[in-house]
Order: C-alpha cells, then sequence, then structure tokens
C-alpha cells in the first residue's frame, strides 16, 4: 500500500496492462504488469500512464513550487522541474527533451515513425534518439479543422441531424433552466433553425468564439449511451475519446461580458458529435 501511485488525492488506474507505483524509498516511479509483477523499475520523478504503448515520463527532476523556489513542506501546488522524455514498454527512452508544452491532445493511436517531421497543421512530432520522428495527430488542431470545415458548413446546408450523437443534453442559461436530454430526432427538429443561427454567428466572426478541452461529465453523460467512452475505471478516456467545448461569448454595448454559450462535442467512432448545447436562449 506504501507504494501506491496517488496524485491529485486520486489512485492510478491500470491502463494498457501496467499501473504506476511510487518507491517510497528512492521517491521514484516505475510501473508494475497486470499481475502485479514489476515490468519497469522505478527510474522517473514522474510518469503519465501508458497509451498504444508509449508513456510521457520526466526524469533528473526536481519539485519546485509555482512561484519557482525549491519545494518545501507546506508548498500547496508544485511541479517537477526535469527532462520530459517518451518511453516504450520495455522502459527505454526513445525520445528525450520533449517540449511538454506540445503534449497535450495528442492522438497516440494515431502514431507513426518517418523520417522527417510532418506538417504542423494537424500533427505534433518528436524526434527520437536514432534520429527518426514520432507523429502525431493533435485532437485539438483536427476538431478545429472539423468544425469549421464540416460542422458549420454542413449545419447551413440543414444536415445538423448527422452530426449529432444519439443522445443530446440542452441546457438553459437563463433563470436555471434544468438540463433535458434530447434523442437525435427530436434535437434535430426543434433546434436546427437555431443552431443555423447561432453557427452562422460564428462563421460571420459576429461573436468572440474560443474552444477548450472539457472532459466528458459523468454526472451529465450518465446514460447507456455514454458508457463506452469512460475507462473501466469510470473515468473520462479521453486518450481515444476527447471532448471539446466551443464557447461563444457575448457582450452589452459597454462591451462588458454578458454570457456565454457552450456547443459540446465528443470524438466517437465514428467522427466528431455533438453532444450537449448551453443556450440563453433559442433566438
Amino acid at each position: 500500500m506504501d507504494s501506491l501511485y496517488v496524485w491529485d488525492m486520486t489512485y492510478d488506474c491500470e491502463q494498457e496492462d501496467a499501473i504506476r507505483f511510487r518507491d517510497p524509498v528512492t521517491d521514484k516511479v516505475g510501473f508494475l504488469g497486470k499481475n502485479g509483477n514489476l515490468a519497469i523499475r522505478a527510474n522517473y520523478n514522474d510518469a503519465r500512464p501508458f497509451y498504444n504503448g508509449l508513456a510521457l515520463v520526466v526524469h533528473d527532476g526536481k519539485r519546485v513550487c509555482a512561484d519557482g523556489t525549491p519545494y518545501k513542506a507546506g508548498c500547496e501546488h508544485w511541479s517537477w522541474d526535469g527532462k520530459t522524455a517518451l518511453i516504450n514498454r520495455q522502459g527505454e527512452i526513445v525520445a528525450d527533451n520533449i517540449n511538454l508544452m506540445v503534449t497535450d491532445h495528442l492522438n497516440w493511436y494515431s502514431c507513426k515513425i518517418a523520417d522527417s517531421p510532418a506538417d504542423t497543421t494537424l500533427h505534433t512530432s518528436f524526434k527520437t534518439k536514432n534520429n527518426k520522428y514520432y507523429t502525431f495527430i493533435n485532437y485539438q488542431k483536427e476538431f478545429k479543422k472539423w468544425f469549421y470545415q464540416q460542422f458549420i458548413t454542413g449545419l447551413q446546408a440543414g444536415k445538423l441531424s448527422s452530426y449529432c450523437f444519439d443522445e443530446l443534453i440542452v441546457e438553459g442559461l437563463w433563470k436555471q433552466t434544468i438540463r433535458k436530454p434530447y434523442n437525435k430526432v427530436a434535437f434535430t427538429k426543434q433546434y436546427s433553425a437555431v443552431l443555423q443561427k447561432k453557427m452562422g454567428a460564428v462563421n460571420q466572426r459576429k461573436v468572440e468564439v474560443f474552444t477548450v478541452s472539457e472532459a466528458l461529465n459523468p454526472y451529465i453523460y450518465d446514460s447507456k449511451n455514454f458508457k463506452v467512452f469512460y475507462t473501466d475505471c469510470g473515468d473520462a478516456n479521453e486518450a481515444k475519446f476527447p471532448s471539446f467545448d466551443v464557447i461563444t461569448s457575448h457582450y452589452t454595448t459597454s462591451h462588458q461580458l454578458n454570457y456565454q454559450e457552450h456547443f459540446s462535442f465528443l470524438k466517437t467512432a465514428n467522427g466528431y458529435k455533438l453532444i450537449g448545447v448551453a443556450l440563453k436562449s433559442t433566438k
């Protein structure tokens, strides 16, 4: 029990027949196999789970407080200051000195090995130790391209239904309207014209828009239709099924933020689908 890997008051969950542990003596992290056997020795300051046989690790690091000062007892917010690397299932470093800032939103299952880096329009590439490149699709870049080039265009052509998930959640921002589930047919019938208008404003840049990665909320999307998008531990399976919120901001005449509306999307086996909206009005 003293070797359990805990982060943010949560125990680690097995991923690809591997689970992290922290050696209480060395304060280093390694991996156990599916039978509890030692799979990878505790050689790293920290590590993320395995996805498609690859995991990000931190080595040669030290804890630092949020203000950059050395870690000390009572430092509430801290992080690791070290080198980020990519390891395989044998614990071998295949790419080192990775910029951690570019590792978010990667589709680990899209990995390809090439002699040169890929176009950064949709991809992120890491140079390996043998001078090859591991290339991954960036989910967020992929989603934004799909949203503007397919969803909005298809919506204006009356194809909302083909971009909707089987079940959608509608929430109002006005007078705390209760969330209400819709099937795809009922939602399309009631909200097609509404979304055409609102997305038309987005397309014409009449409203301020930004996109955020938002983990699927098990307290909202809790029906059997969404069960496949969670891990066996009940967490959103963001590595395979990321979700994004497109948020539109609306201001008063004095340029003060008045309200925001949300349009939620989930990557499924059949592509990105609209799963929910939070609207102030249907006008």
